[in-house]
């Protein structure tokens, strides 16, 4: 009786200890009676709230030694096991970069001693530089043991692990890892995937479109290399061209009419107009391949994973592709070649095609930011959209400032209260028959000026919003 009262004061004491923030003297309360009482009742719960006491003061080896004791002799659930487990990773990481090295080995022990998992291909569907890959065979990844969930999210830290430290290889790897257990995983613990996991699968799919993103921002219109001032564009003006090598007439005037010289200057100045409508025609027909593709793709990520953390992140992104197509056509050069009346013409033609463009920018940048808002999620993404609709002020006649001026504490970012409850749905414009041939026809050059120009809009056309067109 007296052994039972002594541990019933010295197990109450450690409590009291922590209730008052003493955490110190209350995790060694709680060892030391494990060590005097270990077959207690309560000697599972001193074990893991010493470790949880030993975690709050910085004390990481105490921490996850109790941990791995609590493991081993007291709980029995696997899954409790499991989560425990997982803070032999998770402690290091919480205690920044100087310990990644420690969270990675905790993480690879959890994948050691829990899961069983089958058929993963190194860089299935990335490199090792993040660049996609041709995928012509099938693969299956049977996951015989393991919480589906619980790995997407060691995944998860692996991967911010991996970003932080620099490792491009082992954060494709991973990256890709997410992906191949997405599309081809087969597990024997059926669960539906929670949030978290389903955030980790939607960031890896933004990561797989990454390198093709930065290909589409690459592609310019206005850095085409072509000599400023030739004397053969004045003769290019007056309506005269070079076809097979002849000098034509595309007007009533006679080539009898011009000079040797002047001849001489015409071919000149023709081939560069040929490698300068040559080179655009290539461009214009890459971004325009890359828009759709894009925008297919992103829409893809919110129909497959509807996740409402990263939902903004995918309409943010739309919004780019649009604003930089927006960006390309407003600043396309003009060619010296071009008449007066043909510059005319073909100013009003790119201003008509980059005002479409730009509507659609606007609607998915205020998207995203209202995306964000309606589903309790103000991230990075929901910021940079606010921050990208200034400068479209004379579009959206700040119009979303006056929905949206409240900005949460920053303590606030990063949130998601109200997951699981709200409707994450976004319906992506979809492209119809017509607007893909009006898409197609933008690779063609227009009539009004011998340059290489665009022929649509860029894209579908995107969410209805109000919009003020004037430049």
């Amino acid at each position: 009786k007296d052994s039972t009262l002594k541990d019933k004061v010295m197990y109450g004491l450690a409590k009291n200890y922590g209730a008052i923030a003493f955490y110190d003297k209350a995790a060694d309360l709680y060892i030391d009676f494990v060590e005097k009482s270990p077959e207690s009742k309560d000697a599972g719960d001193a074990v893991y709230n010493a470790a949880v006491l030993y975690e709050n003061i910085g004390s990481t080896e105490k921490a996850i030694d109790n941990y791995k004791l609590y493991i081993e002799k007291h709980e029995k659930d696997e899954k409790s096991k499991q989560k425990i487990a997982l803070q032999f990773g998770y402690i290091w990481m919480r205690k920044g970069k100087t310990f990644y090295d420690k969270a990675i080995k905790g993480f690879d022990r959890y994948f050691e001693d829990f899961t069983e998992i089958e058929g993963f291909q190194d860089f299935h569907y990335i490199n090792e530089a993040g660049e996609r890959n041709e995928i012509s065979d099938k693969i299956e990844v049977k996951v015989v043991k393991g919480d589906a969930n619980t790995i997407f999210a060691v995944y998860d830290a692996l991967i911010e692990i991996y970003e932080k430290n620099g490792d491009k290889e082992n954060y494709y790897k991973i990256v890709d890892r997410v992906l191949q257990l997405f599309r081809n995983g087969k597990f024997t613990e059926k669960v539906a995937f929670a949030e978290g996991a389903r955030d980790v699968i939607a960031k890896s799919m933004l990561i797989e479109l990454e390198q093709e993103l930065k290909e589409y921002l690459s592609i310019k219109f206005n850095n085409i290399p072509f000599k400023k001032k030739m004397k053969g564009y004045e003769v290019l003006g007056w309506g005269f061209d070079v076809k097979d090598g002849k000098v034509i007439s595309l007007g009533s005037a006679s080539t009898d009419e011009l000079t040797g010289s002047e001849k001489a200057n015409l071919k000149a100045a023709a081939k560069v107009k040929e490698r300068f409508n040559k080179t655009s025609q290539e461009r214009m027909k890459r971004k325009i391949e890359l828009t759709i593709s894009l925008q297919r793709s992103y829409e893809q990520i919110v129909g497959l994973t509807k996740s409402p953390r990263l939902t903004p992140a995918v309409l943010y992104y739309v919004g780019i592709v649009y604003k930089d197509l927006t960006d390309q056509m407003f600043s396309a050069p003009v060619a010296p070649w071009l008449s007066e009346a043909q510059i005319s013409a073909y100013k009003q033609y790119l201003d008509e095609k980059a005002f479409g463009a730009q509507k659609n920018a606007v609607a998915f940048l205020l998207a995203a930011m209202r995306k964000g808002y309606e589903t309790s999620v103000y991230n990075k993404y929901v910021k940079m959209a606010k921050t990208q609709l200034k400068y479209f002020g004379e579009v959206t006649n700040g119009e979303y400032y006056d929905e949206n001026e409240i900005v949460p504490a920053p303590l606030a970012i990063e949130t998601s209260s109200s997951i699981g409850t709200v409707d994450i749905e976004f319906a992506f414009p979809k492209l119809t028959k017509d607007e893909r041939k009006r898409l197609k026809k933008m690779l063609n050059a227009p009539k009004v000026a011998p340059v290489a120009t665009p022929q649509g809009q860029g894209g579908a056309s995107a969410p209805a919003v109000k919009t003020n067109e004037t430049k």
